[in-house]
Order: structure tokens, then sequence, then C-alpha cells
């Protein structure tokens, strides 16, 4: 315990408050206009009438709007500023909307060590002998089991295997022309 005090009294914890990064497009106007939203926020949860329910959602959708209108503005204005396309990617990277790429970690090896690894995985696995070979090869086959076996196939087959296919997707996508 007495360690405990040491600490308290050489080490004392600190509250740290963490804040969200500034926002350019954020004005005095637009502080405001969020400050006066959470009065009303917090006005309906603790008196929670129709009317002021009412009025904080009037209030959140007129600062989301706002939001929105300032951040495009901003970043309208950022991007017309950038006089070439160098500039203009430079200015998208800055502000977050792309993202960097990231080089691959296969290159911080030499293709000796990647070799070296990938041959020491391989080489953990017993070998398998020719009786184990020959033992596999002798298993019967199921009846059931399907032969897989090349045939010539049609474009008109192609084509209505293409068409039948139905993405589960839920993004924008580009579908498959219909033929």
């Amino acid at each position: 315990m007495a360690i405990y005090n040491t600490l308290d009294v050489l080490a004392p914890l600190q509250k740290i408050t963490i804040r969200p990064k500034a926002r350019p497009w954020v004005t005095p106007e637009l502080r405001s206009a969020i400050r006066s939203r959470d009065r009303a926020y917090r006005r309906a949860r603790r008196h929670p009438t129709a009317s002021r329910i009412a009025s904080y959602k009037e209030s959140r959708s007129t600062v989301r709007n706002m939001l929105d209108t300032a951040k495009n503005k901003f970043l309208r204005t950022k991007i017309e500023t950038a006089h070439d396309s160098s500039m203009c990617w430079s200015v998208l990277r800055g502000l977050g909307l792309l993202r960097d790429s990231k080089p691959s970690p296969l290159l911080l090896f030499s293709p000796e060590e990647l070799n070296d690894h990938y041959a020491s995985v391989s080489r953990g696995a017993m070998p398998l002998s020719e009786q184990m070979v020959n033992n596999a090869a002798s298993l019967p086959v199921a009846a059931d089991t399907p032969i897989f076996a090349l045939r010539p196939v049609t474009e008109t087959e192609i084509l209505n295997s293409i068409n039948s296919l139905r993405s589960k997707g839920t993004s924008v996508d580009i579908s498959l022309q219909k033929y």
C-alpha cells in the first residue's frame, strides 16, 4: 500500500481530455448553432414534451444542413484552388479523401529470405513415401462423387450462365449486361 501512496504523490493520475481534430469549416456561427442544438437536446431529455422534442429535431436538422453545406463549400474551395492535377491530388490526399498507397510488406524482404522461408515451411511436413501415394490411389472412389471432365461449351451456354448470376452485394455495382 505504501508503494501506491508514494506513486500517487510522485506521479499522480492526470485527467487528459481528448478532443477531435479541429474542422476548419466550423465557424463561430456554426459552433453557436451546435451549442444551441445541444441545449435543446438537454431540455428535451430532462423534460420530454412534444414541443421540446420537435424543437430539438428541427435544430438538429438545421445544424446538420449547415455543417454539410460548410464542409462542401470548404472542400470545393480547396479543390478549386489547385492549379494542376498533381496539386489537386495532393490537396485530396491532404484532406484525407484518398488512401495513401502502402508499400507491399513483401518489399521488406529480399527474394532469398522469402525463398528460404517458404522452402522451410514446405520442408516442415513429412514427405510422402511411394507406398503412401499408392495406398491413396488405390482407395475406391464413391459412386456419387462427380468426376471432373472437360467438354466443349457453346457461346449460348456461357451467356446463359452469366445471365443467371445474381449479385448479393449491397453496394453500387456494374451489372452484367443482358444479351
